[in-house]
This record gives C-alpha cells, sequence and structure tokens, in this order.
C-alpha cells in the first residue's frame, strides 16, 4: 500500500512539475512583455502561451474561452499598470492561473470542480477589474469594451455551465447564457456609479456571477426552490452590505 501511494505520488509531482515551470514561463513572459513594452515581447509571450496551451490537445475546446481570456486581459491589466512590483505581483498571480488552467485541462488535480471555479470567479475578477479601470469618456471606443466585455462574460458563463456534470439543452444553455450575461452588465454598470472602488466593484460582480451560477445549477438539476433563491438571495444581502461597509466612499 506505502509502494502505491508513494508511486502514485511521484506521477503526480511529474505530472505537476512540467506544468508549473510552464506557468513560471508564463509569467517571466508577461512581466518582460510589460517592461519592454514592444510588439515583439507580446507576441513571444502570446505564441508561447498558446504553444504551452496546444501542445496537449485534451480538452482544449473546452477550456479555450478561459485561455483566451486570460492571455488578452493579463496584457491589458498589466498594461495600464506602473509600479513595477504591482507588475510582478500580477505577473506571478496570472501564472497561477495559468498553472491552473494547465492542470484542470489536463486532469492534473482531484477536485476540478473546485478548482474551475477558483479560475473561473478569477477570470470573472479580471474582466471586472479591467471594465471599472476603463475610461468611460470615450465614448464610441468604450462602447466597443463594453460589447467585449458583454461577450468575455458570455463565453466564461458558457463554459460554467459546459463544466457541470449535467447535460442541458442546447436552446435553453444559450438563453441561460446570454441572460445571465446581461444581468451581470447590468450588475456592471450599476456598480460602476457607486463610489466604492473598482477592486470591491469587481468583487461585488463575482458574487453576483457566482449566485447566478449556482441558480443555474440547481435549475439543471431540477432542484430549483424558493429555498435555493432565498440562501442565494440572504449570501447576496451579507456580502453586499460587508462590501459597502468596507468600502471607502469616495467621489
Amino acid at each position: 500500500m506505502l509502494k502505491k501511494l508513494k508511486s502514485a505520488s511521484k506521477i503526480h509531482i511529474s505530472t505537476l512539475l512540467p506544468l508549473a515551470l510552464k506557468a513560471i514561463i508564463f509569467a517571466v513572459l508577461i512581466f518582460v512583455a510589460n517592461y519592454t513594452g514592444g510588439f515583439f515581447w507580446n507576441l513571444v509571450f502570446i505564441v508561447v502561451s498558446m504553444h504551452f496551451y496546444f501542445r496537449d490537445s485534451l480538452e482544449w475546446k473546452k477550456f479555450f474561452y478561459s485561455f483566451a481570456i486570460l492571455i488578452i486581459y493579463s496584457l491589458v491589466i498589466t498594461h495600464y499598470l506602473i509600479d513595477q512590483y504591482l507588475i510582478m505581483v500580477s505577473a506571478v498571480v496570472f501564472g497561477l492561473l495559468f498553472f491552473l488552467l494547465l492542470g484542470i485541462k489536463k486532469f492534473a488535480f482531484i477536485n476540478r470542480q473546485m478548482l474551475f471555479n477558483l479560475l473561473s470567479g478569477a477570470l470573472f475578477f479580471m474582466v471586472a477589474v479591467a471594465f471599472f479601470g476603463a475610461d468611460k469618456s470615450v465614448g464610441f471606443d468604450f462602447l466597443l469594451y463594453y460589447i467585449g466585455v458583454f461577450l468575455a462574460f458570455a463565453f466564461l458563463f458558457k463554459e460554467a455551465i459546459d463544466f457541470l456534470p449535467d447535460e442541458f439543452p442546447k436552446k435553453k444553455k444559450s438563453l441561460f447564457v446570454c441572460g445571465a450575461s446581461f444581468l451581470i452588465m447590468e450588475f456592471a454598470v450599476l456598480a460602476s456609479f457607486l463610489p466604492i472602488g473598482f477592486l470591491n466593484s469587481s468583487a461585488l460582480i463575482v458574487l453576483v456571477a457566482f449566485i447566478l451560477e449556482d441558480l443555474i445549477f440547481y435549475y439543471i438539476k431540477g432542484n430549483l426552490n424558493r429555498q435555493v433563491v432565498l440562501n442565494n438571495l440572504t449570501i447576496l444581502i451579507i456580502a453586499l452590505i460587508f462590501i459597502f461597509a468596507t468600502s471607502k466612499w469616495t467621489p
């Protein structure tokens, strides 16, 4: 029994180490691309990341949207950061997310659902941070950005629903994806008018996304009832009170 455990441990480590190395390279390339600010290193970062992701064809379609959003928004967010320390920390965080993505894709983790929820929540947070940090005074450009964020939310919701263990009809899936994306964008627009800071606003978006996913999950299982709705509503109210209470209300 002990030999089997040791053997399994070695196999697990041998699987995770290459993924960790790829994640480190991913993080380093983000930092270098931001530090140099040139097209070449941005292109290198994208090409190398695509190589790491597509090298193993296992379930590449299932998590492609998460991969694309991670690539795009990691570049967008670090582009607008000035402090080198924040850029370094952000690069490390994005590297960890890339590690999670590759591990989930390659079945390297036991509890894939929990880690996927963590990854999905982090990506929702990234998109929300970029949205709340965008310049809203530029009308047409911001409209295009608004549409892009809506699509990003829709793709994340689609992957979250696809990852659920229960089958779901395609027509209903599309309806729920569009509906949930529209609702979360409405929350994002409302939150953008609140003087609670972009981090708290982004946390609010993640909360709403998880609640919507939970309601959809129970609906798919056929267990959506008043108690489930009340539980989620209670969580939302408590979280809102906490977010508002801990926010620095700035004009």
